[in-house]
C-alpha cells in the first residue's frame, strides 16, 4: 500500500498528506487515550495511584488534592508575534505517599492558593503547629518535562538537599492548563484532520489515475518525435495539395466565364485609349 502511494503521489503531495495524517493521528490518540475524561470528565486520582504502588504515566489525565508545596521553582512567559500569553507558574508539590512531582498553573487564583500552601508547608517544616491545610483540587494532564524545565526542577531539589535520583522524585509534570475543553478540541481536530487526509489521498490518486487514462488515450505515437515529424509533414502536404487545387480552379474557365464580358469591354476601352493616346502623342511633319 505504501509503495503504491509513493508511486502515485508527488513529493509535495506526500509531505502535505504525511503532515495531515501524522498530526491528526497524534491528536486522535491523545483524545482516545483519555476518552473517559473527554466524554465524561472523569480523571484518575493520582494519590490513589501512587498509594497502590503504580506510577503516573504520560498523557494520563489525573486529579489531585494538593496539600503541600515545597517551592515555586520557575515562571514561564510566552509570546507569539507580539501576542503575550498568560504566564505559567511551576511548583514542586508533595503527594500523599511523600513523592514529589512538578505542577504548573496559569490561573491567578490557583497561584495565590498554591503560594498560601507553600507558606503553610514552610511553617510545618520548621515545626510550627498550624493545623491541616485546606487542599487545592486540580485536574491536569501528565506530560514530560522540557530540558529547561527539568534542569530548573532538579536545581531546586538539589538546593533543598533532595536526591534527584530517588524513586520518590518523578521527572514528570502535571499541566493544569490542558483542560477538558482543550482535550475535546484536540480529539475533534484529530478526527477532522484524518478525514481530510483520507480525502486528500483519494483526490491525489484519482488525479493520477485520470492523467494515466488520458495518456493512454493519446497513445504512444504522440510521444514519438519521428512519428510526430512524419505526421506533421503529411499534414502539411495535404494542406499544400488542397491549396494548389483551389488555385488552379480559380484561374481557369470559371474565372474566365465570370470575367468574360468585362474582359472584352476592357479590351475595347483599352484600344480606344491606346488610339487616343497614339493620336495625341504622334508628331507629324506639316506640309506647306
Amino acid at each position: 500500500m505504501w509503495d503504491y502511494i509513493k508511486r502515485n503521489m508527488t513529493v509535495k503531495q506526500m509531505v502535505v498528506w504525511s503532515v495531515l495524517i501524522s498530526f491528526g493521528i497524534f491528536l486522535f490518540v491523545l483524545g482516545l487515550f483519555n476518552i473517559t475524561y473527554v466524554l465524561a470528565g472523569n480523571a484518575t486520582d493520582l494519590n490513589q495511584v501512587v498509594e497502590e504502588g503504580d506510577k503516573p504515566k504520560q498523557l494520563d489525565v489525573v486529579e489531585l488534592d494538593v496539600k503541600y508545596v515545597l517551592a515555586e521553582y520557575a515562571e514561564e512567559e510566552k509570546s507569539l508575534m507580539s501576542i503575550k500569553f498568560k504566564p505559567k507558574y511551576y511548583y514542586i508539590v508533595v503527594l500523599d505517599d511523600g513523592s514529589l512531582i512538578s505542577l504548573s498553573v496559569n490561573d491567578e487564583t490557583y497561584k495565590s492558593k498554591l503560594n498560601s500552601l507553600f507558606n503553610h508547608t514552610q511553617k510545618l517544616v520548621y515545626g510550627y503547629d498550624v493545623g491541616e491545610p485546606t487542599p487545592l483540587h486540580i485536574t491536569g494532564v501528565v506530560t514530560g518535562m522540557s530540558s529547561n524545565c527539568e534542569k530548573l526542577y532538579q536545581d531546586a531539589l538539589e538546593y533543598m538537599g533532595i536526591d534527584i535520583n530517588s524513586s520518590y522524585v518523578y521527572t514528570l509534570h502535571i499541566d493544569t492548563t490542558k483542560t477538558r475543553e482543550m482535550m475535546i478540541a484536540a480529539f475533534s481536530i484529530g478526527i477532522l484532520l484524518i478525514i481530510i487526509g483520507i480525502l486528500y489521498l483519494k483526490g491525489c490518486l484519482k488525479e493520477k489515475k485520470y492523467k494515466k487514462e488520458q495518456f493512454a488515450a493519446v497513445g504512444t505515437a504522440d510521444i514519438d518525435p519521428l512519428a510526430a515529424m512524419i505526421r506533421n509533414r503529411e499534414s502539411a502536404a495535404v494542406k499544400e495539395e488542397s491549396t494548389d487545387t483551389y488555385t488552379d480552379s480559380y484561374d481557369t474557365d470559371d474565372y474566365s466565364s465570370y470575367h468574360g464580358s468585362n474582359t472584352s469591354h476592357t479590351d475595347e476601352e483599352s484600344g480606344e485609349v491606346k488610339e487616343s493616346v497614339s493620336g495625341t502623342s504622334k508628331f507629324s511633319l506639316k506640309k506647306d
